[in-house]
């Protein structure tokens, strides 16, 4: 059974496939790398498996390192927030990243 946490209503709720997602992951990416201030981390591969994985919900260890700072700069939450569990009433972050809707 899958876990209902943060960064599957965000995901669901912008109606993001994989490959949309990836998209929007490349591009957060990129502004990490040109945010006076953030955190360089240059291409952070994402893999199909890890979305699949981050969508299931349950995660064993939070994501580290460039990963977390990516996700944290794209959804303006911790990645504690992200994948604990829905948080009802909140705004969901803030995808920043273009923001694609499907």
């Amino acid at each position: 059974m899958k876990d209902e946490t943060n960064f599957r209503a965000l995901v669901e709720q912008r109606r993001w496939s994989a490959q949309a997602f990836s998209a929007v992951w490349r591009r957060a990416c990129q502004e990490l790398d040109e945010t006076p201030g953030a955190p360089a981390v240059g291409e952070v591969p994402l893999s199909e498996r890890t979305f699949q994985r981050w969508m299931l919900g349950g995660l064993g260890t939070m994501p580290r390192g460039d990963y977390r700072c990516v996700l944290e700069h794209l959804f303006g939450m911790s990645a504690e927030e992200l994948f604990g569990p829905v948080t009802p009433g909140a705004d969901q972050g803030q995808a920043r990243a273009g923001e694609p809707t499907a």
